[in-house]
Formats: structure tokens, C-alpha cells, sequence
């Protein structure tokens, strides 16, 4: 059957699809009315549960590679409050894919066809970067994620997360170019 849905469906629908899914086997659907946001729970080194949803006021740190973002993250990971850890990597790409699905109107029309409406992805899409976020680290009053291309949708991102704080690191184009080639980073995004 997946072999058959492969080979009519684009890779980005398969991709959609199965994260909706994913998200409904854990999240049985309800009416559309206003529900809570799911919360996300995690524990720390004393066994003390923390709740977390939509609503935390996290950080979100972004910029061009080798603008500072991993120094603001250092610096707010020194914070006993805060706790930003290391790139997740795959909340820009979770993004990116997103971006994908709504710049195309065809595959925006599969996905409204198949009853994934952009209420239902943002749920899930909010979801699954909350748990990323929650579960690369211990728990923390104020959660951090530093993703350099992740600012790319602050607009998306302040609309999932309504409460959330952004930095964007901006160092001199010369000096971060200059890094960039000294240091043989590969930008790919």
C-alpha cells in the first residue's frame, strides 16, 4: 500500500500526512471549538513534573551561522532559569517543510482535500516542536531553542507560540562571511 501511495503522491504529501498522523494517534480529534493547548510534561533530576504548552514564553535565537547565536545561547544557558541546550536541527526543517506546503497551491489543495486544514497543522506542527524542545533537555522556567535559520518564520512561530521571545544575531556581514570561509562552514538552507 505505502509503496502505491509513494509513487502517486509527492514526497512532501507523504511527509505532511504521516506527521498528521503521527499527531492524531497521540491527539484523538475533538470539535474545533477552542480547546486547550496540549500540555507537555516532562521531569527533572528530583522527579518534579513541569507542564509546558503553546503558551510558555520561549526564546527562540536565530541568525546567519557564525553571527553569535551560539555566544547569546552560552549566555543564556549560564541563567539557572534557562535552558536552551544544542541545535535541535530539525525545527528550521519542519518549518521549511511547512513553507513548502502552503508556497505550492497544489500541494496546499491535496492537503485541504485530505481533511488537513492549516488549524490542524499548526496543532501539530506546535506540538512537535514543543516537544523538541522539552524533551533535549532538562526541564527549565524558561525554555530556549537556537536554531540559526529558525527566525526565517518568526512570523509563523509568534503565531504558534503567542507568548515567545526572538533574537536575532546580527554581526558585521564582512566578519561573519570571513568566519564562514576561515572556519569551512557549509551553509545549507
Amino acid at each position: 500500500m505505502w509503496r502505491m501511495v509513494r509513487r502517486y503522491l509527492p514526497h512532501a504529501v507523504v511527509g505532511a500526512v504521516m506527521l498528521v498522523l503521527i499527531y492524531r494517534a497521540h491527539h484523538p480529534c475533538q470539535d474545533a471549538v477552542q480547546r486547550p493547548f496540549r500540555k507537555h510534561m516532562t521531569s527533572d533530576n528530583t522527579g518534579a513534573l513541569h507542564n509546558y504548552d503553546r503558551n510558555e514564553p520561549m526564546i527562540f535565537i536565530g541568525g546567519m551561522p557564525r553571527s553569535g547565536t551560539t555566544l547569546a545561547r552560552a549566555m543564556l544557558d549560564a541563567h539557572p532559569d534557562i535552558r536552551c541546550g544544542e541545535e535541535t536541527r530539525v525545527v528550521p526543517r519542519i518549518l521549511q517543510m511547512r513553507q513548502q506546503w502552503k508556497r505550492s497551491a497544489k500541494e496546499s489543495l491535496r492537503l485541504q482535500e485530505a481533511g488537513v486544514t492549516d488549524e490542524v497543522l499548526d496543532e501539530a506542527i506546535a506540538s512537535f516542536i514543543l516537544d523538541i524542545v522539552v524533551n533535549h533537555g532538562q526541564p527549565a522556567s524558561r525554555l530556549c531553542n537556537k536554531d540559526p535559520f529558525t527566525l526565517k518564520s518568526a512570523t509563523y512561530l509568534s503565531k504558534l507560540f503567542p507568548n515567545a521571545k526572538f533574537l536575532f544575531m546580527v554581526r558585521d556581514g564582512r566578519a561573519t562571511v570571513h568566519s564562514i570561509i576561515s572556519r569551512k562552514v557549509s551553509v545549507s538552507y
